[in-house]
């Protein structure tokens, strides 16, 4: 999740990013088709997590996204005068 939320930050398209019902639904269709979870079981889980935990953390992933890139340009000269004091430099 946060590999795709970083690469649509960083593309600055949250349309990259899956929604939560697109995950449930690959989820459904990966244990339908005979995906097992970790423990060997046939049910829609990803590392142990039911599907209800995957879809919470994908929509909490793309609202961090949308909000980040709604604020893109509010936020570009927060840390301009910190920079310019020459914090964080080697």
């Amino acid at each position: 999740y946060a590999v795709i939320a970083a690469l649509a930050t960083l593309l600055d398209d949250l349309e990259i990013m899956h929604t939560p019902l697109l995950e449930e639904q690959a989820m459904r269709s990966a244990s339908r088709a005979g995906m097992i979870d970790m423990y060997g079981w046939l049910i829609p889980a990803i590392d142990g997590f039911n599907v209800e935990l995957n879809v919470g953390i994908t929509g909490v992933m793309r609202e961090c996204v949308k909000s980040a890139l709604s604020l893109k340009k509010t936020c570009a000269k927060w840390f301009d005068g910190v920079l310019k004091k020459g914090f964080f430099k080697d």
